[in-house]
């Protein structure tokens, strides 16, 4: 019985792609007889296992077994529904390929950051399926994920007189707490509205950072970290008190107004 694998590279130098020299065609047959020797063969296993319910299963595993937050479970059956079932949702797990998924991610038309995303869960999908399933292979494996990079350039954020400014104008005192907190410790909103006062440490000059509010209820813990937009242009605030280095920082200039100091109740910031 014979096959042909590809063209054969008789020219000097590297072959080029999709050629065999005698040598990479021993090599692929060699590993295509380890493969069925194993029973891992594309083919020989049948799990029986649609995409959709595959996805399924790998999001009962990160809701019950790993206990992810909720807006993570949110986010992930959002791409799952968007961009995944519609593709493969009623293919056999087996079947999926790495050619065919990268073929299939550039039509994608969001940017490449978002494909990797995409990708990322897609990934996640079939290594639980290759575990749960016997999955003989994740094809995810076998495919590049598109680069990306930040975009710094043009970054542009607020000086300190124009926080404080912010804060003055802020409708309420507790408002303007707020407004002052987001902007000089980098918090998110779910974690500014999960401040309580016994995370202030106004002898140290310290907030501790523990919970962050979702649409679901509390998340787990997350820790604190310095505004990135103001250590990128270079320009970290001297009011900013807050910080993973346990020095505190320089008091506010003295041509700054801040405002009133408000008192709480125990129960939130």
């Amino acid at each position: 019985m014979h096959r042909t694998v590809g063209p054969a590279w008789t020219e000097r130098g590297r072959p080029a792609a999709g050629c065999f020299t005698k040598r990479t065609a021993e090599a692929w047959l060699c590993d295509l007889l380890d493969q069925a020797g194993r029973g891992t063969l594309p083919g020989m296993l049948r799990t029986g296992v649609t995409f959709a319910a595959a996805a399924e299963e790998y999001l009962h595993h990160l809701e019950h077994d790993r206990e992810r937050k909720h807006s993570t479970l949110r986010d992930y059956r959002s791409i799952i529904a968007a961009h995944l079932l519609p593709e493969f949702g009623d293919m056999a797990v087996e079947d999926l390929t790495a050619e065919g998924i990268e073929a299939w991610a550039t039509t994608l038309p969001v940017a490449n950051r978002t494909k990797v995303k995409i990708l990322t869960i897609l990934n996640g999908v079939l290594e639980r399926a290759r575990r749960q399933y016997r999955l003989p292979r994740n094809p995810m494996k076998d495919v590049d994920k598109p680069g990306h990079r930040r975009k710094v350039a043009g970054l542009s954020v607020f000086t300190v007189e124009e926080v404080m400014s912010l804060a003055r104008a802020g409708e309420s005192e507790q408002d303007a707490a707020i407004f002052l907190v987001a902007a000089f410790t980098g918090l998110r909103r779910g974690e500014l509205v999960a401040l309580c006062w016994r995370d202030v440490d106004f002898a140290l000059r310290r907030v501790r950072v523990t919970a962050s509010y979702t649409r679901g209820g509390t998340g787990s813990d997350i820790r604190m970290r310095l505004r990135r937009n103001y250590k990128r242009s270079g320009r970290i605030p001297a009011c900013a008190f807050c910080c993973t280095n346990p020095r505190p920082r320089e008091r506010l200039p003295s041509h700054i107004d801040a405002p009133r100091q408000t008192r709480g109740r125990q129960s939130g910031a």
